[in-house]
């Protein structure tokens, strides 16, 4: 029996696993076979099922890097083979747990509208959340640092989705931070705190309060006695609240309606 690899050894890219090792001291030792347990939680190293195959001279001799894996937790084994296919029979292995996250949105921005009062923010969508998942939206309630810890959020619009209204208007003064992270279909939320945006109300929003609508075809026809006689019409479209009275201003003969009177 030659002598198989040592010190075998792992480490993570992203989702994908890095092995490395340390080569066979055997004089006739020609490759390696690289094994798994296919990610599947509780199971041994599949030593009847090759993933890849590693040459014991070369530039990447030693190494091996996985590709792109799903969640789980990876076993990995390495044997030595000879060059006339001799197999050692090591049973150590190496474990990578892989726990992916969506990746954050992107060039998240705002709209304040003058009228309305509300913001509307808009983003790039992460590309991990091509068809399922959600966006959850935070905020600071118009100071402080914003709250990843609410529960819930203040918002959350499913993907795929690029933009978001806040539903009420903002009424008071204040620095407002927004912030927005990806969550997958399983539930997993990304972690980031970067992308966020600020929008500064530096003024106390005013509530315009309900008014009914101005009278329409105002005349004015002179009567006996010296007297006028005023007639309008009131127009009931998109009305907000109905007139209680109506109130008539003149200008004294100043050539200026005296509104204030």
């Amino acid at each position: 029996r030659f002598a198989d690899y040592t010190h075998l050894l792992e480490e993570l890219y992203g989702n994908k696993a890095l092995l490395t090792w340390t080569g066979s001291t055997s004089g006739d030792a020609d490759y390696y076979r690289i094994y798994s347990n296919d990610g599947t939680p509780g199971d041994d190293v599949d030593y009847n099922v090759i993933i890849a195959t590693v040459d014991h001279l070369g530039a990447v001799a030693h190494s091996y890097k996985s590709d792109a894996l799903a969640d789980g937790t990876w076993k990995w084994g390495v044997r030595a083979v000879d060059d006339a296919t001799n197999i050692e029979t090591n049973i150590d292995f190496a474990t990578v747990i892989i726990d992916t996250y969506p990746l954050a949105p992107t060039d998240l921005e705002y709209e304040f509208d003058d009228i309305t009062d509300k913001v509307t923010l808009k983003w790039t969508e992460s590309p991990s959340l091509a068809a399922a998942g959600k966006y959850n939206i935070y905020w600071n309630d118009g100071s402080g640092f914003i709250d990843y810890d609410a529960d819930p959020p203040l918002a959350s619009v499913n993907a795929p989705a690029d933009e978001w209204e806040l539903e009420d208007a903002i009424d008071a003064e204040g620095i407002y931070n927004y912030g927005v992270r990806a969550e997958d279909a399983g539930g997993k939320e990304e972690m980031n705190s970067d992308v966020t945006v600020t929008v500064k109300i530096n003024d106390a929003i005013e509530e315009v309060p309900d008014l009914p609508n101005a009278p329409v075809g105002l005349t004015a026809t002179p009567v006996a006695g010296g007297k006028i006689k005023l007639d309008w019409l009131y127009d009931t479209t998109n009305q907000e609240v109905a007139p209680w009275q109506f109130g008539v201003y003149f200008d004294d003969n100043t050539g200026n309606v005296d509104y204030n009177a």
